[in-house]
């Protein structure tokens, strides 16, 4: 079964990443259910999603990550791998696509741009809202809460 939604946030950052990436590397088939259960078990950016999507929607939408990388600082940035992203989006054909933050909106909108230009069997919208724990200037509250609204036909 296809997803109808697929998230991306900017890169996984966690105490201890090696115990993680080892995680990842023994269970390489539960990294999306093991990347949803990492953002919802209690910090910030999953506390502001659950509040402003709601426990049914965020459960209907497939969480990743703009790259593999895992970090131990939540400063750090990594670049984003546009193959694994491409790779997700073909993987879950989506009727929607949902970026948080702007290296995950400007990486998704470059693997979507060279999707365009190919003979496609499917397509999805492209929404691109300010990250979650983005400075109240950006409006993260009121963007993740219209998107709501914009995400309610497809879940």
């Amino acid at each position: 079964m296809y997803m109808k939604i697929v998230a991306f946030l900017q890169n996984l950052w966690v105490q201890n990443p090696e115990r993680v990436k080892e995680m990842f590397a023994r269970h390489p088939d539960g990294r999306e259910y093991m990347l949803r259960m990492l953002l919802f078990r209690g910090g910030k950016t999953g506390k502001i999603l659950r509040s402003l999507l709601g426990e049914d929607l965020i459960h209907k939408i497939v969480w990743e990550e703009s790259t593999t990388e895992i970090s131990g600082n939540a400063n750090a940035v990594f670049p984003a791998d546009l193959a694994h992203i491409r790779r997700v989006i073909n993987k879950h054909r989506p009727e929607a696509v949902v970026t948080f933050g702007r290296i995950a909106s400007k990486a998704v909108f470059l693997v979507s741009n060279g999707m365009l230009a190919e003979p496609a069997d499917f397509t999805f919208e492209l929404f691109c809202v300010p990250h979650p724990c983005a400075r109240p200037a950006a409006d993260p509250v009121g963007a993740i809460a219209e998107l709501k609204q914009k995400l309610s036909r497809y879940a």
